[in-house]
Parts: C-alpha cells; structure tokens; sequence
C-alpha cells in the first residue's frame, strides 16, 4: 500500500474553520410543525469528500433529514459538470489522489504514514477551474485544515502572500472576534488541535470575515508563537467560501459540537446570506451584527438583543431558502412599538428613526420542512 501523500507546494497555506453555532431557544409559542416526509427537492444538494482527518458526514448524519448527503471522489472536484449539481461542497481534511502526483515520497510529512509529494500542475489547474466557477455560480464550498494548500492555488487574489506557518498539536484559547458567534460562545472557545502540522486560515482580504483568532505553538519548534485567523468566510462573485482550522475529530466537547453545527449551518445558509448582505449595503445600510440560528419542532422560536447606539434608520433582514419553511419575526422597540412580518423566504423590516437603546428581536418558526433548519438575522444601521 502507498503512504498517504501531502503536497510540496512553496509556502505554507492555513485555513481554520473554527466556528461555533450555539443556540438559545425561548419557546413561548405553540411548537412548530415539521413535514416527517419533506420533498426531496426542499433539501439542500449537500457533497463530502471521503473522510480522512475530517468526518464531515459523520456530523450531517447526526443532523436529521434535511442534511442528507453525497459522497464524492477528490478527483471529482477536477470536472465542473460534477459539482454544480450541489449547494455545498465540502472539502475535508486529508491527503491527495495518485493522479494528483508525479514524483512522490519527498521526506516525511507533519503526521505519521504521510509522505510528502510533488503535485501534477495539470490535475490541479483542472481543479482550480472547476472550483473557481462552482464558487462563482453560487455554490459554496467549505474547507477544512490541509485543503487550505487547494484553496490558495485556486483563489490567489484571497491571500496577501505572507508565509502561513502551521501549528503543533495543543489546544488553543480562541478569540471569539464575530459579535454573533461571541453570543453564542463567550469572548473565547477551546479548541484542541490532536494532531501537528494543522493551518491557520490564512485568507486576509477585504471580503475576508473573521469568526475566530488564536495565539498557537508553531509545528517549527523552538517554543515560536503565531498569531492567525482560525476560521473565516470569503465571498467569491456569487459565491462563498468558509474556511475553517478546527475540524470534525473523533471526540469534541460540547462546544467544539456547537462550532462544528455553526459551521454546518453557515454554509448551507450561505447563499442567502451573502445575497442579503448585498442588498442591505446597497440599500445604504451597513450591517452591524449576524445571528446565525436555527429551529425545531420542540424548538420553535429564538429570542435575541441589539443595542441600538445611533439613531437613524435600523433594518433587520432574515435571510433563509424557500424550502417549506415559514417564519415570523418580531421586532420590538426600547419604546414598546412593534414590528412583524412572516413570509416563505428571505425578507426585511426597516425602522426609521430608531431610537437609542436595546431592541429585542425574536424569530418564530410557523412551518419547518425538516428539523434544525437554519436561518440568519441581520441587523444593519445607518452607513456612516
């Protein structure tokens, strides 16, 4: 049997996915309802690459019916035709094909059995097109750990050319940086990296969001210490890539689960998310915080805060598919004046003149097609 093989690519490349999904349900509402037989069509086209380091299906199984699943071939990813049949595609962490080599056992790897290789430019220009026009067309594409080296050669113009320098196993305490996910997780989350040789997310442009960011022990020894992204989302034309260090282990805790749905959910919501973020800035907002939530039928309703510091106008948009679902938003002022709407698919409520103070806002699931269905809220104010 041939070892498992990494490429010997110039530079490192680091990518962490560490994002973390935990969610508060209030229910002060009768339960919602969920079709025990969804139409196929209402399920988001999910694909998984086989797993190696990252068990990504392991995590979708677990989710319920509305994240069934396609298991691809890594050398599928060189035929665009392959891919745009999907929503997501995830790409998890691992080694790489024969067909992706052409010399091969170049001095050991950071992880035992793996050998370093020389990588066949012509497979990975085919893989880069592909990518790039998936991404483009809309299609999201999730990421984890070694991809990062795939994500770098496939989208250049995402990185700022600085050395990516990989990490030794450890576990890191993680600065929550996005305002949403530190509802969700606290100020900082642990996050234990098992094995040597993992990659910060290195992308660092201006459609680059940071979610997490830590201080690590570098795999180069000595005692050196990095400061990196840990997990971020990139938007690509049309589409968007989230890019995570932190990955689907053998065990996680509590938290790291969470991270790992958040993540889930993030990239099935992508889409409309990303499109939502669009209209609101063209429309003159700036958005200001992100909810990234979810319902069941047990857990049917979400309540949740902003502080309004600027008055002028507030828009709060929820952004999710038209897949069955039906949600109901209210929105209540530091006043007592109200705000609702319902709807089947991504919609808006805007505030003029919003006074200063703290607006609670609660999302109701009426109709679900499949448990945990995800949805974003966003909240967006005046440009300045």
């Amino acid at each position: 049997m041939s070892p498992s093989r990494i490429f010997a690519m110039d530079g490192s490349v680091a990518v962490l996915l560490a994002c973390a999904l935990g969610l508060v349900y209030f229910f002060d509402r009768a339960p919602a309802t969920s079709d025990p037989t969804p139409n196929p069509t209402k399920i988001p086209e999910l694909a998984v690459t086989p797993p190696q380091y990252d068990d990504m299906g392991s995590l979708l199984g677990h989710l319920g019916s509305g994240f069934t699943y396609t298991n691809i071939r890594l050398e599928d990813l060189e035929d665009v035709s392959k891919l745009v049949k999907y929503d997501v595609v995830f790409l998890t962490c691992g080694t790489v094909p024969d067909g992706w080599v052409v010399e091969g056992n170049l001095g050991e790897g950071d992880r035992p059995g793996v050998q370093r290789v020389r990588p066949n430019k012509q497979a990975l220009n085919r893989v880069k097109e592909s990518l790039r026009t998936f991404v483009a067309r809309g299609g999201t594409l999730y990421a984890s750990d070694w991809r990062l080296n795939l994500i770098q050669y496939s989208f250049p113009e995402l990185f700022d050319g600085q050395d990516i320098v990989t990490g030794a196993a450890q576990t890191i305490t993680a600065e929550v940086v996005d305002p949403g996910l530190r509802d969700v997780l606290g100020p900082t989350a642990e996050l234990r990296f098992d094995l040597p040789g993992w990659y910060p997310a290195g992308l660092s442009r201006e459609q680059v969001t940071i979610y997490l960011r830590g201080s690590y022990r570098t795999n180069n020894g000595g005692g050196s210490r990095a400061v990196a992204p840990l997990l971020v989302k990139a938007l690509f034309e049309r589409g968007t890539i989230i890019f995570t260090s932190f990955h689907n282990e053998k065990v996680n805790s509590e938290l790291e689960t969470k991270l790992l749905r958040f993540l889930v959910f993030a990239a099935v919501t992508a889409k409309e998310t990303a499109q939502a973020q669009k209209t609101m800035i063209a429309g003159g907002f700036s958005p200001q915080k992100q909810d990234l939530l979810s319902a069941s039928p047990e857990t049917p309703s979400v309540t949740k805060t902003y502080t309004n510091a600027k008055r002028g106008r507030l828009q709060f948009v929820l952004s999710f598919a038209d897949r069955g679902a039906r949600l109901q938003l209210s929105v209540r002022s530091p006043e007592g004046r109200t705000y609702e709407q319902e709807g089947a698919s991504t919609f808006t409520i805007d505030v003029d003149n919003a006074e200063l103070g703290n607006w609670t806002y609660k999302v109701t699931a009426v109709k679900i097609p499949y448990p945990n269905f995800p949805f974003t809220l966003t909240i967006g104010g005046n440009q300045p």
